[in-house]
């Protein structure tokens, strides 16, 4: 069949127009036959921002502002500059991610689990369907929507993080009350264009007129409809076999995936000091810290030490445990002692950004590569959506095929047990909702 349609790729049944619009596509991310690279908008510390990242962020903030004004439109797009607004707002979650790792904040697969949980109960229990309607719908697949979510919580972490950190004095505070409190005495008139409307008459010829010079104002845009094949790798998951020869196969010759950079495991007290703090308030900290340091230097226990003294109160309840971090995690000062030290070791005074710190290293992890039977499920999982990937294609390109020599979609998707669905009339600017955005490039 394809030795065919290379014979006859100039004829007219390549070049055929259809009734309809033929698009087969694979859901699995990209969406599409050809491999392209996305489009890069912005850089933020070498970490890019991907153009689709932007439209997807774009076309929501619209759709919010046309559910709550009605007379919303592209005036207030321009007015309102929500095209840049959209990218400071990417450049911002990016940075604030970058920071919450730098901090070492993490988000265990236990705190994800339990807050998409939470996010699609119904009567107490987990809605699994509800849960894939949503996803469906905004064209996400889990991994997409779960990273999204670690996302969220690790900035969430952050903030809180930085708010239990932060310092206001109290001319700041009576500023800011005085801000808020402020008011004024106001004197205005206000005109309404429908009071003066009565008594006047507009001329059929000045109405006609004003449609020919504003024609381009009533342009209704080029609409389309789409018939297509949906063909979801997932459904071909639970029939592949991965065999013990693949899953070795790929992890020798994939070891640097696996390479795990040396860590330490770590707890702090924090004494915080402002870094313009006068230098007496500086030596009254520093003095109460290395009180708390003889403590402990004197056989004094380090994590009640943290619970009672410590002024991070994200990890104080936990004896001051930061977890486990590898070097390019924390602040330079911080991580070259923290990274200096033995097991059980303690630190002296460490000073950084948020004070005074006392550093105990309670376990050191060695970098290497990790052991095979523990990351065999991932190599399994990898293998395995690889190869139902592929199949996915194979199946879209025999349909495709089918299609064209067919002249028609049904057939050829009835041919491989099919269903051809259907969208609406949908334009450039208002997308179908059952098409992923990335296929506009195709269309």
């Amino acid at each position: 069949m394809l030795n065919f349609m290379r014979r006859h790729a100039r004829s007219w049944l390549i070049k055929a127009v259809f009734g309809i619009i033929i698009i087969v596509f694979i859901f699995w991310g990209v969406g599409s036959f050809r491999t392209r690279r996305i489009p890069v908008l912005a850089y933020v510390n070498d970490e890019p921002i991907y153009y689709p990242q932007f439209i997807t962020l774009y076309r929501q903030v619209i759709e919010n502002y046309r559910r709550r004004f009605k007379n919303f439109n592209e005036d207030w797009i321009k007015k309102l500059n929500l095209k840049q607004t959209v990218l400071n707002q990417l450049i911002e979650r990016k940075l604030l991610i970058q920071e919450a790792k730098k901090a070492g904040l993490t988000v265990t697969d236990m705190e994800l689990a339990q807050t998409i949980h939470h996010l699609f109960q119904k009567e107490g229990q987990f809605d699994y369907k509800w849960y894939k309607e949503v996803l469906a719908r905004y064209h996400y697949t889990p991994e997409e929507f779960e990273n999204s979510i670690r996302e969220d919580l690790i900035i969430s972490k952050l903030r809180d993080t930085m708010q239990n950190l932060a310092h206001v004095s109290e001319a700041e505070a009576y500023e800011t009350y005085c801000w808020l409190n402020q008011q004024i005495n106001l004197d205005f008139m206000v005109f309404d264009p429908k009071d003066f409307k009565k008594g006047i008459k507009i001329k059929k010829t000045a109405i006609k007129k004003y449609f020919e010079d504003h024609k381009k104002d009533y342009l209704l845009p080029r609409q389309l409809k789409v018939a297509y094949v949906k063909i979801p790798y997932e459904a071909f998951l639970n029939e592949i076999k991965i065999s013990a020869k693949e899953m070795r196969q790929y992890y020798e010759t994939n070891k640097d995936e696996f390479f795990e950079p040396k860590k330490v495991c770590a707890k702090h007290i924090l004494f915080r000091v402002s870094q313009k703090a006068p230098k007496e308030e500086v030596e009254k900290i520093k003095h109460k810290a290395k009180t708390v340091l003889n403590k402990i230097k004197k056989g004094k226990n380090f994590e009640k030490l943290a619970q009672r003294y410590s002024e991070d109160k994200a990890t104080a309840k936990k004896g001051g445990d930061l977890g486990c971090f590898s070097q390019g995690k924390m602040i330079k000062p911080f991580e070259k002692v923290a990274f200096s030290l033995k097991k059980n070791e303690v630190s002296d005074l460490v000073r950084t950004p948020f004070g005074f710190h006392i550093i105990k290293v309670y376990k050191i992890k060695k970098e290497g590569i990790k052991p095979f039977n523990l990351v065999k499920n991932k190599i399994i999982n990898k293998l395995k959506q690889e190869k139902a990937k592929e199949k996915a294609f194979k199946i879209a390109n025999r349909i495709y095929a089918q299609s064209v020599l067919e002249n028609d979609l049904n057939k050829g998707a009835k041919k491989y047990k099919k269903i051809t669905e259907e969208t609406d009339y949908f334009s450039e600017k208002k997308w179908s909702p059952k098409l992923p955005w990335r296929l506009k490039e195709e269309i």
